[in-house]
């Protein structure tokens, strides 16, 4: 049976496949710390802009430089990041929006099983972007 991998914050943005403008899915990492990448359709298509990149959220006035849909996922102090000058440049979408689509991820598989786009089972890991701590809580 053939595996294929959809990152999460891919299958986020498909949800918001009729946007015109950029958009930018925030995915809670640690403290002040998002998993992010800059995003368009294109003819309909799906195109990312950037890498996938672990940001800062106080950096977030600098990488967004123009029109720009975000989707917070499990950001609840974002609005302390969002300045006067960021607003203007920014909407936040929905917040059905915010929930990973069983729908978005099927079909992002599918594109890529037409495409051949197959991983190895064996060698098929989770892709983070920052070294995963497991924390032990106290009194288990």
């Amino acid at each position: 049976m053939p595996v294929v991998s959809v990152p999460t914050l891919d299958a986020l943005v498909l949800q918001a496949r009729f946007c015109t403008f950029q958009i930018c899915p925030l995915v809670k990492a640690q403290a002040d710390e998002a998993y992010t990448a800059f995003y368009n359709f294109q003819n309909g298509k799906l195109s990312r802009k950037s890498d996938y990149q672990l940001i800062d959220l106080s950096l977030l006035g600098q990488l967004i430089t123009e029109k720009t849909l975000i989707i917070n996922n499990g950001m609840k102090n974002l609005q302390n990041f969002i300045t006067d000058e960021l607003e203007e440049k920014i909407e936040l979408a929905p917040l059905e929006y915010s929930k990973t689509s069983g729908f978005s991820v099927a079909l992002l598989g599918y594109e890529k099983l037409l495409k051949n786009e197959i991983e190895d089972i064996d060698q098929l890991e989770p892709f983070y972007l920052k070294d995963f701590k497991a924390k032990k809580k106290i009194g288990i």
